[in-house]
């Protein structure tokens, strides 16, 4: 099994990193406005 190895690029697992990171500040800033709309709602 030595001969055979994953070969990745070197920037994936930089580019999955950032990859997660987006998703995750997407998410948040989506809860956000969802909030902030709640929010303008009620007064």
């Amino acid at each position: 099994m030595e001969k055979y190895k994953i070969a990745f690029p070197d920037l994936s697992n930089e580019m999955l990193l950032f990859g997660i990171v987006a998703l995750i500040v997407a998410t948040v800033m989506k809860r956000a406005i969802e909030i902030k709309e709640e929010q303008a709602l009620t007064i």
